[in-house]
């Protein structure tokens, strides 16, 4: 059976300190050892120790000017305390378990913060190892948890990762089958161990690993951790143990609810023309051919959720989008290819307002606003005047169904100017898309739905959407941003690739930008 890792955990680790690693300092060459390469995890114990290799820890030298001559002196040296001894890492014997050298390998380096030309070995040293360990059983399994609680926990989510980015989706789900294959060998879990967050990874976030930086706070997702972990722990036998939940959806999170089931069905079918129209151009004039150009920031929209608001409003027949929040107009281009825009034959329109319409939204949208009948039209002015201004233009000149995208004004005010719109012209607002509104879907702020007479139908961080469509935000995403802009650095770029990497480790899929689709709530009952 696993015993759980001592409290101090993966935080107290080598690996999980933050400080800069010093540019190496010719001036120091020669001089064993080299002062100018040891800070925090970076040690001379650590790095040099000869039992790893006749050039010491391999993990230590990926980053340009520093080598084993550099920094340990050129001679090898036998460390009296290692790492992996501190840890108690000190290798399996079970076979197939890993060594010490591994643990300390795992436990130091990271492959998301490495420089490019190491990434994919790295990732694929992970998953080596772990396939390596899994093949061995359960009694290899548990003994690598026995014998290095933090490196085999460390080892699961980075082996989970490298397969995902090597070798696809299929193969990362393939490798959690393989680990609750036998953890169901071994019957039980104890819910003490780090690795029940996996659960949770389980089955709300497979497949979603964001390729650039996010702007959110890290406890958005921990916050749905910490939830999966309740639900599970909920289930405890005496003695604080629990069974291994079962695979939903061979790996990937179900809709549950019937409702959920007919949403997924929606969206999937909406998928083939959401590709064609919006990624890809679709038919129309030669100004609006060609693939979507990637947002300009990490905080616009996410196409997993521009595809939920395309998809009710192809459910409604919405031919007139209303949005506030323009910004840099990604998502306003995305609604413009959606319906149809000034292409020939299109009826579709958008009216977007912001306080400041940005130049570089303009010239974005410029394709779009050109001719007699432009079909996107852009307004500076406050939102809560605009859009209902522009609702009843809309109404007079023939609009049969609507939709409106709210990113601004925020919070409860979001949510007075969606039911106002909501109220108007006998309903011709089918729904709104409210962005930013994590925090109003669990607490006490859940009550403001009630208050503003608003039934949210669908959170666009729900598990099955996340699963089934999140692979759409990488394309969405800034080209720039994440580890590659780190490696520009002078020095220090590992450790600033190691914050960037800790910074979006637990970030949920939207984030605070989470978006509500809503409706009126029904007067008749109470719910």
């Amino acid at each position: 059976t696993f015993r759980p890792p001592p409290r101090h955990g993966l935080e107290s680790s080598a690996a999980t300190h933050r400080c800069r690693r010093s540019k190496p300092d010719a001036s120091t060459l020669g001089t064993p050892p080299n002062a100018s390469c040891w800070t925090p995890p970076f040690t001379f114990e650590i790095c040099c120790d000869s039992r790893y290799g006749p050039r010491g820890l391999a993990s230590c030298w990926t980053e340009p000017g520093f080598n084993y001559a550099f920094c340990c002196g050129g001679s090898a040296f036998a460390i009296p305390v290692s790492l992996t001894e501190v840890g108690g890492c000190t290798g399996s014997d079970v076979a197939g378990g890993p060594s010490a050298a591994e643990w300390a390998a795992v436990l130091l380096g990271s492959p998301t913060a490495m420089v490019q030309s190491s990434e994919a070995p790295l990732r694929r040293g992970r998953l080596v190892l772990l396939r390596r360990l899994l093949a061995a059983g359960y009694a290899g399994l548990a003994a690598a948890f026995a014998d290095c609680p933090d490196g085999a926990t460390k080892l699961l989510f980075e082996a989970f990762r490298a397969a995902y980015w090597l070798e696809g989706l299929d193969s990362a789900r393939d490798v959690l089958r393989g680990i609750h294959a036998l953890l169901q060998a071994g019957g039980v879990l104890p819910s003490e161990l780090p690795l029940r967050a996996l659960v949770a990874l389980l089955q709300g976030f497979v497949g979603d690993w964001p390729a650039a930086p996010d702007a959110e706070a890290v406890s958005g997702r921990r916050e749905q951790l910490a939830g999966a972990v309740a639900a599970l722990e909920s289930g405890g036998r005496p003695g604080g143990e629990v069974r291994w939940p079962s695979l939903l959806g061979g790996g990937a999170p179900a809709a549950s609810t019937l409702e959920q089931r007919l949403h997924e069905r929606l969206l999937s079918q909406t998928l083939a023309a959401f590709e064609d129209r919006v990624l890809r151009g679709g038919p129309g004039g030669a100004a609006h051919r060609g693939h979507l150009a990637p947002a300009l920031d990490s905080s616009s929209i996410r196409l997993s959720e521009a595809l939920a608001v395309a998809a009710f409003c192809d459910l409604y027949g919405v031919d007139a989008i209303l949005e506030s929040g323009v910004h840099l107009a990604f998502s306003t281009e995305v609604w413009a290819r959606w319906l149809g825009g000034s292409w020939p034959g299109g009826d579709g329109r958008i009216v977007a307002v912001d306080r400041v319409v940005r130049p570089e939204a303009r010239e974005r949208l410029a394709p779009f606003m050109a001719g007699s009948s432009p079909g996107v039209t852009l307004v500076e002015e406050d939102a809560r005047t605009a859009l209902p201004r522009a609702l009843a233009e809309l109404a007079a000149a023939g609009a049969r169904s609507v939709a409106a995208v709210i990113d601004g004004p925020k919070h409860e005010e979001a949510l007075a100017l969606a039911r106002r719109l909501l109220s108007l012209r006998a309903g011709l607002v089918r729904f709104v898309a409210i962005h930013d509104t994590r925090s109003f879907k669990h607490g006490p702020r859940v009550s403001a739905w009630r208050r503003h007479r608003l039934r949210p139908f669908l959170f666009t961080d729900e598990p099955w959407l996340v699963s089934r469509f999140s692979w759409l935000d990488r394309q969405s995403r800034p080209p720039g941003g994440g580890v590659s802009s780190c490696l520009s650095a002078p020095s220090g770029s590992l450790a600033c690739a190691v914050r960037d990497a800790e910074s979006r480790a637990f970030l949920p899929a939207g984030g605070d930008g989470t978006m509500a689709l809503v409706d009126l709530r029904s007067r008749r009952g109470r719910g």
